[in-house]
């Protein structure tokens, strides 16, 4: 990384250990001064960093989306909000309409790219609102049904389904999660699915 910005280790290292603790540079002016760069070096690795695509947003731009419905929010309306940009806004515009809707505000923090600072921002913004339960009886799905929902491979759902087949009794969450040992998260993003 320090050979491609042509930057000396020991200032690469202070930038990433600025990053790891979610401490960002919002301008080009600001990093080259942090690492002490002229502009003409600048010019010429500008294309490897990325800054925020706006500045702080005004107390009556942070109102106009205030109460706005995270599940009906646009591109526009969610770049209002510090810290979100265009890409961003995609990957929560793709993420919601993969999931059909947001059911709970933990499916926003996991999207990648998202830290701490702008979840925050992001709920001082917008609200969640309730969208229509897509309930999955596991007892009776399909494997194509049951991979159609975001958290559920195909491998898995056709492992489930296998499951259930040669179950003689109906199946719960509880024994599917501890059967297929997965993780806590994907036990409840998958459960909020499920009737």
């Amino acid at each position: 990384m320090a050979y491609r910005l042509e930057l000396l280790k020991s200032i690469v290292d202070s930038v990433q250990s600025r990053v790891r603790i979610r401490i960002y540079f919002q301008t080009a002016k600001e990093f080259k001064e942090y690492v002490s760069m002229e502009d003409e070096k600048f010019q010429k690795i500008k294309h490897l960093i990325q800054f925020p695509s706006h500045q702080i947003q005004s107390k009556s731009t942070a109102h106009k989306c205030q109460n706005k419905q995270l599940n009906t929010a646009t591109a526009d309306d969610l770049e209002l909000v510090l810290s979100v940009s265009p890409t961003l806004a995609d990957r929560i515009l793709t993420t919601r309409q993969s999931l059909q809707g947001f059911l709970v505000k933990d499916q926003v923090g996991d999207i990648w790219g998202i830290d701490y600072s702008t979840l925050t921002n992001l709920w001082k913004s917008f609200a969640l609102d309730s969208i229509p339960n897509h309930s999955i009886d596991i007892n009776i799905v399909t494997i194509s049904e049951l991979a159609a929902n975001h958290y559920i491979s195909y491998s898995l759902a056709s492992r489930i389904v296998a499951y259930r087949t040669n179950s003689e009794n109906e199946i719960n969450w509880g024994v599917i999660a501890n059967k297929f040992e997965l993780d806590s998260i994907h036990i409840a993003r998958i459960a909020l699915y499920l009737k």
